[in-house]
């Protein structure tokens, strides 16, 4: 007797045979697999070599919390600036003149 269950997909001469209609799907199916893997394992591997293998001498790498100080510099006297000697950004040391100021209006007014 013939099971109607396993005939199910199956046409009866291919049924007689023992081929099963889906194992082309099923092959196609584990090829686009396989290329999808590739591709992000080729990705993987692309990104990994091309990350930077370390830092340059003088800088330093971590987490956490950066706490920085902004000074705020006032003369003694108001005017216009003449000369800026630094950029922003530059490191100044104690002393360090950081600017000139136009002193014209100054000596006129003293003269």
């Amino acid at each position: 007797m013939i099971d109607t269950a396993t005939m199910v997909g199956k046409s009866k001469v291919a049924q007689r045979a023992g081929v099963d209609k889906r194992a082309p799907a099923r092959k196609r199916f584990i090829l686009g697999g396989a290329l999808v893997l590739s591709a992000a394992g080729l990705g993987l591997a692309g990104w990994w070599l091309l990350q930077p293998k370390g830092l340059e001498p003088g800088f330093a790498s971590g987490n956490g919390r950066i706490e920085a100080v902004e000074i705020d510099v006032a003369a003694k006297t108001p005017g216009r600036l003449d000369d800026i000697l630094v950029n922003e950004g530059d490191f100044v040391t104690r002393g360090q003149i950081v600017a000139r100021m136009d002193t014209r209006v100054l000596t006129l007014a003293s003269g």
